[in-house]
């Protein structure tokens, strides 16, 4: 019972600081993501169809492009972030406000570089994507949102998983 309160303390103190920036699909909840690395450049996609529309196989993907990755972490949800059932959104991530492992990161990284403010102007966040157990936490630029077409390859990765 003890570990539930506590938990209950934290989504309050954290409810505060997360911005939550919903999309007009519904992403599949029983579906793993699918992360991509290319140089800085994270690729998220996932199952979903349009919300005005019944389930359905929908022939795109939802696409979560993170730009400027600079540090990533993976995390069991039950240690850290809500899920905000009250959300009107059925696809979304987080944004982290005054993120203390953002600050530490931009600490760490001045130590080891002390000019890097001076040459990188990129204005870095902490955001938080879903998976089906988990949280993938991301410090980058930005996170774009767009719907691909469905492609046999991420397809056949799917498939691979069941």
């Amino acid at each position: 019972m003890m570990e539930l309160k506590n938990y209950q303390l934290v989504v309050k103190g954290m409810k505060e600081g997360l911005l939550v920036h919903g999309f007009e699909v519904w992403q599949d909840p029983q579906c793993d993501p699918i992360v991509e690395f290319v140089a800085d450049n994270l690729f998220y996609y996932f199952k979903c169809w349009n919300v005005k529309s019944p389930p359905k196989s929908e022939n795109f993907l939802g696409l979560f492009h993170c730009k400027n990755v600079e540090s990533i972490k993976y995390v069991n949800p039950y240690e850290t972030y809500p899920f905000l059932e009250e959300l009107d959104y059925k696809c979304y991530y987080y944004e982290l406000k005054n993120s203390t492992w953002l600050q530490e990161w931009r600490r760490l990284k001045l130590k080891r570089e002390p000019n890097w403010s001076k040459y990188n102007s990129i204005n870095y966040k902490h955001f938080i994507l879903m998976t089906r157990e988990s949280y993938i936490e991301i410090i980058s630029s930005g996170i774009e949102f767009k719907k691909v077409k469905k492609t046999k390859n991420k397809l056949n990765l799917w498939s691979k998983l069941v």
